[in-house]
């Protein structure tokens, strides 16, 4: 019987030092819904489906040498060697090694293996509307020789033919379920998560564990690290707004969401798709999930910013006409509304001129999850020394910060992290502090607020520069407040936090 390996997480402190500043602020809106609570860990990456249901799998004792052939399986939720992590580049990474085509070769029935990643045109493929996997180099598929779904049929490239032989679709549903209420993020790579596992929706996922609530991610494909607790999906990456539209009505019959998430349109401006009509796609893609789905509702945003000008100027030309379709669908009676996402990033949140670098990812959840609570989210970052200083402490740089810098060693007695904070109103707010432990254990924080009592503000132990968010009731007074995090029980740092108003809940949650 074939094992999994698991993995043990770092549990020594990354000693780092750089200080830089940043700040945001990330608005007001209106909008929706519901929450969500932790779920087990899970092998990071995504499981590559492929004919009869089977998985990609690694041959052997799955610890990945040169060389080791590339097989169909049967799946294995926590199998290391079937959970597969998406390049930049285009390549799929498993067990530190690529997928690869045997000596880069570009011939029909050329087997593939893994390989230690480098670059080449054997390591690029390409996942295709059709749900094949195509590699540009040779111009051939991935391919299961005849069909053939067995225990460990040799995989091979062949002349792309849409046939079930050629189905590889990765991030094919696990068929995860938490419960609760039915929320589908929607789109494209962005919301797939590419340049950072999860994108998005790792952040959304904490915010509503946050606070308590019970939900289900649902889709078709699912990713992401082990902080992400439930990993389902329909994020689709190089889609088009067309694309979406040919299976959104069947995904969503299938999975009876009752929120959908909807970023799309960036594939249409990128590949210069027709933007002119990428409105009116648009409305036709909202018909069709709202007719599919007439209880759901649909939170559609307007795309990010692109760091192309001419890029930028398309988005911006669609992001314009995104409320008016919004609006004109509400009228007919259609659960449908506007969530700015624009205005929530800007370029140098973006990893490669489209994508979001990790805080980019982070921002984008802030918004979301501000539109389901229909309360403003507001973020003051630990480094920003407009509003935040440390003592005896340091101010590392994080690839995965917020802002690219996190507070860390906050280790003795007379260690802390302070915020001056500025309140519009005397009253109560719920603070989300976005903290990182990698210790193994759950550590913990002492929080003052105006130097009132000591409470406790605890993290899993997700690891070093993996975030999660831990809801705390405060109460503020208008104007400055003082709030403090002071040494507790081992080592945890701060990477931001976010501030949001109690008010009445929405009638979606």
């Amino acid at each position: 019987m074939r094992t999994a390996k698991f993995t043990v997480a770092r549990s020594r402190r990354a000693l780092v030092s750089a200080a830089t500043t940043a700040g945001l602020v990330l608005g007001t809106f209106t909008g929706l819904l519901l929450t969500g609570a932790p779920a087990q860990a899970a092998p990071a990456g995504s499981t590559i489906t492929g004919p009869g249901g089977t998985c990609v799998d690694v041959s052997g004792d799955d610890i990945g040498v040169n060389g080791a052939a590339v097989q169909l399986w049967a799946c294995q939720p926590q199998a290391f060697d079937q959970h597969w992590t998406r390049g930049a580049n285009g390549s799929l990474t498993v067990l530190g090694r690529c997928l690869d085509i045997n000596g880069n070769g570009t011939a029909a029935g050329t087997k593939v293996e893994l390989w230690d990643c480098n670059g080449v045109g054997g390591q690029n493929w390409q996942q295709r509307a059709n749900g094949s996997l195509f590699n540009p180099q040779s111009g051939r598929c991935l391919d299961s020789p005849s069909g053939a779904t067995a225990n460990g049929t040799r995989l091979q490239i062949w002349d792309c033919n849409g046939s079930a032989a050629q189905q590889f679709r990765i991030g094919a549903a696990t068929g995860e379920s938490n419960g609760g209420v039915l929320i589908m993020p929607l789109g494209d790579s962005i919301t797939d998560g590419f340049n950072v596992p999860g994108g998005y929706r790792s952040d959304l996922w904490q915010y509503l564990a946050a606070d308590g609530h019970t939900d289900d991610f649902v889709g078709s494909q699912s990713n992401g690290p082990a902080r992400l607790g439930d990993h389902d999906h329909e994020g689709h990456p190089g889609w088009r707004i067309d694309e979406i539209d040919a299976h959104a009505a069947a995904w969503v019959r299938a999975t009876s969401p009752r929120t959908i998430l909807l970023h799309i349109g960036t594939n249409d401006m990128t590949q210069n798709y027709d933007p002119a009509g990428a409105p009116a796609r648009l409305s036709t893609l909202l018909t069709h999930i709202t007719d599919a789905a007439p209880g759901a509702d649909v939170l559609v945003s307007d795309l990010i910013p692109l760091a192309d000008p001419t890029l930028e100027s398309r988005a911006e030309q669609y992001n314009a006409a995104v409320p008016g379709v919004v609006s004109a669908l509400a009228a007919q009676g259609r659960h449908v509304h506007f969530v700015s996402m624009h205005t929530a990033l800007t370029t140098a949140d973006l990893a490669d001129g489209v994508h979001p670098t990790a805080g980019g990812y982070s921002k984008m959840a802030a918004r979301w999850y501000a539109a389901l609570i229909s309360s403003p989210v507001t973020r003051w970052e630990a480094e920003n020394p407009a509003y935040a200083t440390v003592h005896d402490a340091d101010l590392p740089s994080s690839p995965t910060a917020s802002g690219g810098v996190k507070a860390g060693h906050i280790d003795n007695a007379d260690s802390y992290l302070q915020y001056t904070i500025t309140a519009p109103y005397t009253g109560a707010y719920r603070m989300y502090v976005r903290g990182g432990n990698g210790m193994g254990t759950t550590c913990t924080h002492l929080l003052t607020v105006n130097g009132g009592s000591a409470v406790t503000v605890s993290y899993p132990a997700y690891g070093w520069d993996e975030w999660s968010m831990t809801g705390v009731d405060v109460q503020l007074q208008q104007g400055a407040n003082t709030v403090r995090f002071a040494k507790g029980a081992c080592y945890a740092e701060i990477d931001a936090i976010d501030f949001a108003t109690l008010g009445a809940p929405t009638p979606w949650i």
